[in-house]
């Protein structure tokens, strides 16, 4: 029997070794490189992520419905992309921004923006084995949604003491929404003799104080978080492009109605309105402006209107006068006397009522007032309710409140998507 060489059988042995050796590289070099290769394309797609979702965050900014306004909404798009990154070249990196979204649950929504990122990469090692370069990508939709308020009453001071008040035997009923009281003081909330308040509940920052004879149900959540004024943010509304309806910016009056019917339409009112005797007005839909005078009903007279907006402020070119400051009074003593609602869309839907920040004068509703709807907002001012009975389908945010004559009796209906909506935009994908 023949014998292989010692030495050949080394070499042979040595060969297969070097062999499964390169093998082992090769396999070790592929898997590295497809690891640096997967590494670049992770943090590839993080970054276009990252620039998605701060460019439809940019976008969806310009889409509120006050101030919508697309051609902004995608070059906000477009400059945060680029801050991140991704200039939209064309060739390294692409964006795309869709109004409305083109897929996904948001598609043909309007108050969605889609933003599409990409960018191309060369790969290291991978096109060894497959490509020479890989692309990443992302997606990103942000919306505006409208957030349906949960309160239904809000003192919005915080030093008043008490800031709202309920005395004699008043009754005041919030059948829905939240109570909230930011006052903190002790006594921020005070119902006293026979006074009753009801409401699903009752929120108050500081404390409160019951007279053994009064009713506040349910017990008072004290140390609550304090309410935030939904409208702190919302500009008053702009004199310009207005129809001037009487007075003039020079010359305010009062325009006192005493009798008959009259038609009103929306517009500026230097001197504000006098509506008293049998007088019977209506208010076509819009926005009116009381430029000085306030607002005043009265005697048997009526005011009704839908998808009115009012705002008390002054004329002005007046510090004085009629052109100066002035209250709203709502005292009518025939039921039926005075029925509003708020716009249904605009910039400033769900608002009937909305004074002046810089007015502190008391809003007064008494006598037999019919029907309020929509959103009564005084932040400067307080709210005296002195009602015989009557549903509000209303939500009330003031500086404070007060209920201090006998047979008051209001009751707060909250129809929140009646009431102002705020609107927030966020990702929603």
């Amino acid at each position: 029997m023949a014998h292989q060489p010692l030495g050949a059988a080394v070499s042979k042995e040595t060969g297969q070794v070097l062999t499964l050796v390169a093998l082992f590289m090769t396999c070790l070099l592929v898997m590295l490189g497809l690891a640096i290769d997967l590494g670049f394309l992770y943090y590839f797609r993080r970054h276009a992520q990252t620039a998605a979702d701060a460019a439809a965050r940019a976008a969806v900014l310009h889409l509120y419905p006050a101030t919508r306004d697309e051609t902004l909404a995608r070059q906000a798009a477009l400059d945060y992309a680029a801050t991140n990154g991704f200039d939209n070249n064309g060739t390294e990196n692409t964006v795309t921004v869709n109004i409305p979204p083109l897929s996904g649950p948001y598609a043909g929504n309007t108050n969605f923006a889609e933003v599409l990122v990409t960018r191309s990469f060369t790969t290291v090692f991978l096109s060894i084995v497959s490509r020479d370069w890989a692309e990443a990508s992302a997606r990103a939709v942000g919306g505006v949604k409208d957030v349906l308020s949960s309160i239904a009453f809000l003192s919005l001071s915080t030093s008043a003491c008490p800031a709202v008040r309920l005395s004699s035997d008043a009754q005041l009923t919030v059948t829905n929404g939240a109570f909230v009281v930011n006052g903190t003081c002790s006594e921020a909330l005070r119902v006293s003799s026979t006074a009753v308040l009801t409401a699903p509940s009752v929120q108050v920052v500081g404390g409160y104080r019951k007279d053994a004879g009064a009713t506040i149900s349910p017990t008072p959540q004290t140390g609550a978080t304090a309410g935030v004024d939904p409208l702190a943010s919302l500009a008053a509304p702009s004199f310009t492009g207005l129809t001037v309806r009487h007075g003039t910016a020079a010359s305010p009056s009062t325009w006192d109605l005493s009798s008959g019917a009259t038609t009103l339409n929306p517009g500026i009112y230097y001197g504000g309105l006098r509506i008293r005797g049998s007088a019977t007005v209506t208010m076509q839909s819009g926005a009116y402006i009381m430029a000085g005078g306030g607002l005043t009903v009265s005697d048997t007279a009526t005011l009704n209107g839908s998808g009115v907006f009012i705002y008390n402020t002054k004329d002005p070119s007046n510090s004085s006068g009629a052109g100066a400051y002035a209250s709203v009074s709502l005292d009518v003593d025939a039921p039926g006397g005075v029925t509003l609602s708020p716009p249904s869309s605009g910039a400033y839907t769900g608002i009937l009522l909305f004074q002046d920040r810089a007015n502190t004068l008391l809003f007064q509703i008494r006598g037999s007032l019919s029907s309020l709807a929509g959103t009564l907002y005084f932040p400067t001012a307080a709210v005296e309710a002195r009602i015989a009975g009557g549903a509000h389908t209303a939500q009330i945010i003031a500086l404070e409140f007060q209920m201090t004559a006998g047979g008051s009796s209001l009751t707060v209906n909250l129809n929140a998507s009646a009431a102002y909506r705020t609107s927030q935009a966020y990702l929603s994908e």
